[in-house]
């Protein structure tokens, strides 16, 4: 059984899932779709809840940017911070992750399980690594691990907001549309904000 048939099992099982729900939806369901046969999943992924988590990782990563491919180390930090956030920004206009994808990514942070770690390693992890990097180079060199990490979480959280909060941000503005020329704005605004916190940090030590 090879890869060819994962990649199979991968793509079909988030549809299934969608429409049912883990709990309801059967692996049987799904091989089917997939034109396989039970004992491929056990072969590739041991059991339901780890296929679940597989499928959801999958998906992810297909949709969010890849930190192995992000900004050149050879552009200034600055730079590479505007790319990073611009990154996370415009994947929302061009290519939005799947309602459900968001949905799961909610309740694995109320309830964290098996999914939760998956994404953090597969995902999660790589992006903040390379985050941290750029941070450092444009924090002072005597800055704490902590203070760099509060400053990581700081973008983070900037661009996730307009990820998740949708539903509050069309009552609030209805007139807002997160489209190319606004995402453009707000990449801009989530820089600048993110830059004048170092140069608050710079400013501390003069």
């Amino acid at each position: 059984m090879g890869n060819k048939t994962k990649q199979k099992l991968l793509e079909s099982a988030l549809d299934i899932f969608a429409e049912e729900g883990f709990k309801s939806a059967t692996v049987q369901q799904i091989v089917g779709r997939a034109g396989a046969n039970v004992s491929a999943i056990n072969y590739h992924f041991g059991n339901k809840a780890n296929f679940y988590a597989e499928a959801v990782v999958h998906h992810i990563k297909k949709t969010l940017p890849n930190a192995s491919l992000e900004s050149k180390s050879e552009n200034s930090p600055e730079e590479q911070l505007r790319t990073f956030i611009s990154q996370r920004i415009t994947i929302f206009t061009k290519k939005k992750p799947p309602r459900f994808i968001e949905k799961i990514m909610i309740q694995e942070m109320a309830n964290p399980g098996p999914v939760m770690d998956k994404m953090v390693e597969h995902v999660i992890r790589p992006s903040f690594k390379r985050l941290s990097e750029i941070m450092t180079n444009l924090l002072p060199e005597d800055c704490s691990e902590a203070e760099v990490r509060r400053h990581c979480f700081s973008v983070v959280g900037q661009c996730n907001f307009y990820l998740h909060s949708q539903p509050i941000l069309s009552r609030l503005s209805p007139d807002m549309e997160l489209d190319e020329e606004e995402a453009a704005q707000l990449v801009e605004h989530i820089t600048s904000v993110c830059l004048a916190a170092v140069k608050a940090e710079h400013d501390k030590r003069l």
